[in-house]
């Protein structure tokens, strides 16, 4: 029992969401328009995705613990500055490397499987664009998060192509509907890692790693922090004064008290490296509830036909 809590502490297991919802996202997309149904494809693609982030979450630490970056971190907590698992000696380096290289190959395979089954080349490159980011997110020689750019990063594979992925399993093809459906997600999912990088501000300017908060500070974070909301509600909107998006999408707004409720927490303590951690619970909390009712009024809307 020890050794499983230990390796969803080290994966990160719960936080699978943020790559998960947006997938199972397209697939109901894809099945409000008509497509059929389909197991087989549906959960290879949602094991395939998971899988990849997982592997990265593992990437992540062993990398971070190399780079010198989560010792350096004072204010680790339960959404930032790792799993810590290295750290407290619970697992070796080595066997957190082997459990990383393990998933995002089993990830990389999922993928390939549906690509060969949908015979997509788009699949398979997809599949294999979300292999090398994830690992090389943290590992050398490329290290793109430490490049200033992890945040336009996370926002790709965890909006639009996560939720691209889960449409093409079912729909065989593309849309303008899943993507812009899928822009509020990865913006949500991008603010997660922006309230994540606060609390390792001093950590990450040691080892180099230039998040946004590093090259900006933590008020300017804040305010990128309201903008990036305001830009996702305005989003649906849009999409549905467009009449791209079907009306319905409209209860997104139902989770508008969180959105304000996380800006007020990330104002008041923004400059706070622990008073900052309920906001990054909120953050989660609140992409999760969204896109969850994306996905329930797309499943409501291929029921009613």
């Amino acid at each position: 029992m020890a050794a499983i809590k230990t390796w969803i502490q080290a994966l990160r297991i719960p936080f699978t969401t943020a790559s998960v919802l947006p997938v199972i996202l397209g697939l109901a997309i894809a099945w409000s328009q008509g497509n059929a149904w389909n197991w087989g494809h549906a959960l290879l693609v949602i094991f395939a995705v998971a899988f990849l982030h997982l592997g990265t979450n593992a990437a992540n630490d062993i990398y971070d613990h190399y780079s010198g970056n989560d010792a350096a971190n004072q204010y680790h907590n339960a959404f930032s500055g790792g799993s810590r698992v290295i750290q407290e000696g619970k697992l070796s380096p080595r066997e957190i490397l082997f459990a990383s290289l393990s998933l995002l190959f089993a990830g990389l395979l999922l993928g390939m499987v549906i690509a060969a089954s949908l015979q997509s080349w788009t699949l398979a490159f997809l599949a294999l664009a979300g292999f090398l980011c994830g690992f090389f997110y943290t590992a050398p020689p490329f290290r793109l998060g430490y490049l200033g750019i992890g945040e336009f990063l996370v926002f790709l594979m965890f909006g639009p192509i996560a939720v691209l992925v889960g449409y093409f399993a079912l729909a065989q093809g593309f849309d303008l509907l899943p993507l812009l459906a899928s822009i509020p997600v990865g913006i949500l999912v991008m603010l997660i890692l922006l309230l994540a990088e606060m609390p390792d501000l001093e950590a990450d300017k040691k080892t180099a790693k230039k998040t946004f908060v590093v090259l900006f500070g933590r008020e300017r974070a804040v305010y990128f922090l309201a903008i990036s909301l305001l830009i996702a509600y305005l989003f649906v909107g849009t999409g549905v004064a467009l009449r791209i998006m079907p009306p319905l999408t409209l209860l997104m707004l139902l989770t508008l008290p969180l959105a304000v409720g996380v800006l007020k927490k990330a104002k008041k303590h923004a400059l706070e490296p622990m008073g900052i951690v309920p906001a990054i619970g909120g953050i989660i909390t609140l992409h999760a509830a969204t896109t969850a009712i994306l996905i329930i009024t797309f499943i409501a809307l291929a029921l009613i036909g």
